[in-house]
């Protein structure tokens, strides 16, 4: 979350979607190219935020490539069971770099052409 990071991450094509109810902040999730959610926070549990999250953002990644064919993450260990609700699944095992400890994960993605 350093934001001279995120910042790099904006000015190489990437971006971030954000979620308001009532003028609150409710969620977020930043993009990377060419397939990466590198964050993706939700304050309300439960309401759908984190699926139209990531709907806006499968949307958003197609408009400019329709041929991409998933999306990737490193998932927390906590975060886990969400990104599997949601389609995710473990693409390796549970690692640890440079103090951070993260399950790769991918969302296949269906053919919208077929």
């Amino acid at each position: 979350a350093n934001p001279n990071a995120m910042r790099e991450r904006m000015q190489s094509g990437g971006f971030v979607l954000v979620a308001y109810q009532a003028d609150v902040l409710v969620g977020m999730l930043e993009f990377f190219l060419p397939d990466c959610i590198a964050m993706l926070f939700v304050a309300i549990e439960h309401q759908g935020i984190a699926k139209e999250l990531l709907a806006q953002t499968i949307s958003k990644v197609r408009g400019s490539n329709p041929d991409l064919s998933r999306l990737t993450v490193h998932s927390s260990p906590y975060a886990e069971p969400i990104y599997q609700k949601m389609g995710f699944r473990k693409t390796g095992n549970v690692t640890t770099e440079n103090g951070i400890t993260y399950i790769p994960m991918e969302l296949l993605l269906k053919d919208e052409s077929a």
